[in-house]
């Protein structure tokens, strides 16, 4: 068999487009081009689509399945026990990636590993993908031949990824192209990106054509139904992470009409040649930069003891700094707009029930010229026998993960 069963869990979903203004609009790809006007739409494992079946999730997605594979938008890979485990989860969402339930490269680190089967093009083309996202986002590719890593491996027929970090020893991206863009691509979903046709507010801008889709590939024009429309709102047609108008057969019935085109009938090329400026502050809102800590600070303290009960009772006031890395030693402030975003976590116990975690993710909002915001108050309480915290009564504790730097 060409594929084995990985354990995987994480769901697939969507990530915000956040609102800046900033000169880099564009970042060059550096290499090849593809030949013609309309690039083919990128496809995993094309060669078995007779042998693919199409599944509806829990959450409404339908998804490609091969053998222990699941396959969303095409050429995003998913495992068996992955969409198994997360799809019973039904969460809030972000326009173009994984939510915060799934798992992004830890520390902003893609670790990779380039297969002896690659062409030559096809690694010079890789090394142009790769610097294309490092050189404006805080993401770093280090090659490793033993960490959790992106296999980069020759596939005569398939352009496709998983999606997000697996937690696996390898994880193939796999190659039938020598396009710098079309490698970016992969590595976007890689990175937690999906398609940006699927957006949940497409339909407020997009026609899609099903007369002139294949049946059996119309639902890789599936709004995903857990995300949300971004704060920008609207389509960025200029993202490396979108179809084009036209798109070749097997997905289109006759590839001289188009699959999806504007509210006004205007066409589009989903271009493999740079990276848009939304692409970039996608990824630098997962990865950074900037980056951001929270500071806590005793506001309040209410703790006392009766007879054989100690209370604790305090409450915390949280500064969020900002920094230009992540060793946290450069304070700098934000140079535009941004979105951030944190989990407020509060954990509950109460004598005979259930312990509960309660998870709460927040995005804020923090203008140009920000230094540090302040974020809600946060409080424990606890109750319980004097010296004896296992025999408790009641107890709660309130915190904020900070997603961006510890991910």
């Amino acid at each position: 068999m060409f594929m084995q069963k990985f354990n995987l869990s994480f769901i697939v979903v969507s990530v915000i487009l956040l609102i800046c203004s900033c000169d880099i609009n564009k970042v060059e790809s550096g290499t090849d081009l593809l030949a013609n006007d309309t690039p083919p739409i990128e496809v995993a494992y094309p060669e078995y689509d007779t042998k693919k079946v199409l599944v509806e999730l829990p959450n409404g997605l339908i998804v490609e399945k091969l053998d222990s594979l699941y396959i969303l938008g095409g050429d995003m890979i998913l495992s068996e026990d992955g969409v198994i485990s997360a799809f019973e989860q039904v969460s809030d969402t972000k326009s173009v990636a994984i939510s915060d339930i799934c798992n992004y490269w830890p520390d902003g680190i893609v670790y990779y590993q380039i297969d002896p089967s690659i062409l030559k093009a096809q690694q010079v083309a890789i090394n142009g993908a790769m610097q294309m996202w490092s050189s404006v986002t805080g993401v770093k590719f280090i090659q490793s031949s033993t960490s959790n890593r992106v296999l980069f491996k020759y596939d005569a027929e398939s352009n496709s990824s998983w999606l997000g970090y697996a937690g696996l020893p390898t994880q193939e991206i796999l190659l039938s192209s020598k396009s710098t863009g079309v490698i970016a691509h992969e590595i976007g979903h890689a990175l937690g990106l999906v398609h940006e046709h699927c957006k949940i507010d497409r339909d407020n801008y997009i026609n899609v054509n099903y007369d002139n889709i294949n049946i059996d590939k119309a639902h890789n024009y599936n709004i995903n139904p857990n995300s949300f429309s971004s704060l920008a709102n609207g389509i960025d047609f200029n993202s490396i992470m979108i179809y084009s108008s036209y798109v070749p057969v097997p997905f289109s019935i006759n590839p001289k009409q188009p699959a999806m085109t504007k509210k006004n009938g205007d066409t589009w090329v989903g271009q493999r040649d740079s990276l848009s400026f939304s692409d970039i502050e996608v990824v630098r809102f997962i990865y950074g930069p900037p980056f951001y800590k929270s500071t806590p600070a005793l506001v309040r303290d209410d703790s006392f003891c009766v007879g054989n009960v100690d209370v604790v009772d305090v409450e915390y006031s949280h500064t969020l700094s900002f920094y230009s890395d992540r060793t946290m030693l450069n304070r700098i402030t934000t140079s535009n707009p941004r979105q951030i975003r944190l989990k407020k976590v509060t954990k509950i116990r109460e004598y005979g029930y259930p312990d509960e975690t309660r998870v709460e993710n927040l995005i804020f909002t923090v203008p140009a010229g920000t230094y540090t915001i302040s974020l809600p108050n946060t409080r424990e309480f606890r109750q319980y026998e004097l010296g004896n915290e296992t025999r408790y009564e009641y107890s709660f504790y309130v915190e904020y993960h900070i997603t961006n730097y510890n991910l």
